[in-house]
């Protein structure tokens, strides 16, 4: 089996920057210091040229510049749709007008316009872009078609020899593409030393399934290397899926074909119907607020049941630096959902569990402190204490307190029917304006009430719609208030498109 450490860093550098074998790797014989070992040819599997000039207030870019395909996703979520840009050189506003030598990015926006961003932090070209960031993420532009690379651009990933060191041979890798702009000078992109240990006058590179043995002479002053190939070369398409896999949504999609798994991912990100934050609407068990509602008026009543909830069937272990923790089997915990669009209109999903998962304090006598579990970085669980909410209803992603708990041993199963008392609900208007009309969603237990949504329907030839689904709740502009009619003929959206979370 090729030695994948070895190849493994170099070649995921390059599939995340999009890049794809071009030819058969070449050994270079004898190499002095600072020299190329292998080099290796690569092309940008998605290239294409900009059809026409396109710019915003911020950033600009010229017809026929060279752009990469990319594909980018917000931080944070447990989902999102895949934000499409097409990113190359560029210029930038400044206070003493455009500079050159950026990187700036078409972004696809969901209204079939774009909007021009910038990589954050980036030194490089415009190929080595991996983010994007926005001065002005309302901005819009007609989007500009890309046309097919007539003559791709040329890359070469190098292996270039140091010097002869006590314990091996170093050496580091680069890649070596276009400069920042078309008549700018190459760029090269040094990648972390590695040092190959010496074994009977011999050290051993192993790249895409070719060995290549390098025998140093004159001191170290040159190496002198053969090559044999020891395996085929590296299923780059496996890597790939691999890749896939790992930054694949909690959630979890299944296996299949391509088209399962493009609607598994699609259904991710879509909103649940009837369910908002924590809980499930039935409109059909609606009452209506009778009159001239005005601020404080409520427009809209009934019950509701949590949306999700779940059994813990296994202790769940709480650590960090000096907690120990344990929440024990048998704990009721309730799911939170929060369906949001980006600035660009792409969407975004983030699910938590929330329920007395933290052990008693001084402050809260025998009960059980409220925290919530949410998907880490890299797919674990982790406990927070979130901003807001109820010890009954988590209403919030936001921490209220810096820093997490690792949690381990949690796999939720959901009840197929909920495990916890109903709660009631009302839509209460906050503020009735010219232009619309700004209603908060409370969950209510007792004596308390829990806020789980803010929504703000513009009026429309004096009527505001909030969307319930199957119903349509319709606020009609009356004096100084609002009279509200709920009717059965809903278009299948909800009030979460639009909606604010605490």
């Amino acid at each position: 089996m090729p030695a994948l450490p070895t190849l493994g860093r170099e070649r995921i550098t390059l599939e995340i920057l999009g890049l794809e074998p071009a030819g058969e790797p070449v050994v270079s014989g004898i190499t002095e210091k600072g020299d190329p070992i292998l080099s290796a040819p690569f092309r940008l599997r998605e290239e294409g040229r900009l059809a026409a000039d396109i710019a915003t207030q911020s950033y600009r870019m010229a017809a026929g510049v060279s752009v990469v395909h990319r594909e980018f996703k917000p931080q944070g979520t447990d989902a999102s749709e895949a934000i499409q840009a097409w990113c190359g050189p560029g210029e930038t506003r400044t206070m003493f007008g455009w500079s050159g030598g950026s990187t700036v990015c078409m972004v696809h926006t969901a209204d079939g316009k774009a909007n021009l961003g910038a990589p954050q932090l980036s030194f490089g070209p415009w190929w080595m872009s991996t983010n994007v960031a926005f001065i002005s993420p309302d901005a819009r532009a007609e989007r500009v078609a890309v046309e097919p690379a007539q003559t791709p651009s040329t890359f070469n990933l190098i292996f270039v020899y140091e010097r002869l060191r006590p314990e091996g041979v170093a050496l580091h890798a680069a890649i070596e593409g276009p400069g920042l702009s078309a008549d700018a000078r190459p760029y090269r992109y040094d990648m972390a030393r590695r040092v190959l240990p010496v074994v009977n006058g011999v050290a051993e590179l192993t790249y895409d399934g070719l060995k290549v043995s390098l025998t140093p002479e004159r001191r170290g002053d040159v190496v002198v290397a053969t090559s044999e190939r020891v395996a085929p070369s590296f299923d780059i398409a496996a890597l790939r899926a691999r890749i896939a896999a790992t930054n694949r949504p909690s959630s979890g999609t299944p296996d299949g074909s391509p088209e399962d798994r493009a609607t598994a991912e699609i259904e991710a990100v879509e909103p649940t119907p009837f369910v908002i934050g924590g809980i499930r609407l039935d409109p059909t068990a609606l009452t209506v607020g009778q009159g001239v509602l005005e601020r404080g008026g409520i427009a809209v009543s009934g019950q509701a049941t949590y949306a999700v909830t779940t059994r813990l069937q296994n202790p769940v272990n709480l650590r960090a630096t000096f907690v120990n923790d344990t929440a024990p089997a048998g704990l009721i915990l309730h799911r939170v959902e929060f369906a949001d669009r980006s600035p660009l209109g792409s969407r975004t999903m983030t699910r938590i569990w929330c329920g007395p998962i933290a052990k008693p304090t001084l402050f809260s006598g025998n009960e059980r402190i409220t925290m919530c579990l949410r998907r880490g970085m890299f797919g674990s669980w982790e406990a927070f204490w979130p901003a807001t909410g109820r010890p009954w209803l988590g209403t919030t992603r936001q921490l209220g307190v810096v820093g997490t708990l690792e949690a381990t041993g949690f796999s939720p199963e959901p009840s197929p029917t909920s495990l916890l008392e109903p709660l009631s609900v009302r839509a209460e208007i906050q503020r009735v304006t010219d232009d619309a009309v700004t209603l908060r969603l409370f969950a209510r237990r007792e004596d308390e009430d829990a806020l789980i949504l803010t929504v703000t329907p513009k009026f429309e030839n004096g009527v505001a719609v909030l969307p319930l689904w199957t119903h349509r709740l319709a606020l009609t502009r009356s004096d100084n208030g609002v009279t509200a009619a709920l009717s059965a003929d809903g278009d299948g959206q909800g009030p979460t498109d639009d909606g604010v979370y605490p």
